[in-house]
């Protein structure tokens, strides 16, 4: 993928979490300090080939370290999403349930 097709890849991401279609909230994203407000968002969950995956966007301008929740399976994570950006998550083989929500980590280390 190009450094241009990310890019346009990240705004139509953007576009739709910003407009309440096709994302929903992964993770909290209210803060009671006073800052501006950001958070983690996902697409919808998916499995191809041997992986279920799921589309993540970190619409914060700092990196986060995020983990998916899978019911009855240990959940996967950390994993680093860039400011901005969008991250295909290959979180767990196609024989686990499918994910259930992103939520931040507790560390760089553990979820």
């Amino acid at each position: 993928m190009t450094a241009r097709s990310r890019i346009v890849a990240a705004a139509a991401i953007a576009a739709l979490a910003f407009t309440g279609t096709g994302m929903t909230a992964g993770a909290a994203s209210a803060s009671s300090t006073g800052a501006a407000a950001c958070g983690v968002q996902h697409g919808e969950w998916y499995s191809s080939g041997t992986t279920n995956k799921v589309d993540v966007y970190n619409e914060c301008s700092t990196g986060k370290y995020v983990c998916v929740e899978i019911p009855y399976w240990a959940d996967y994570g950390p994993k680093y999403i860039p400011g901005r950006t969008t991250v295909t998550l290959l979180y767990a083989p196609i024989v686990a349930p499918e994910g259930r929500s992103i939520y931040y980590a507790a560390s760089s280390s553990s979820c």
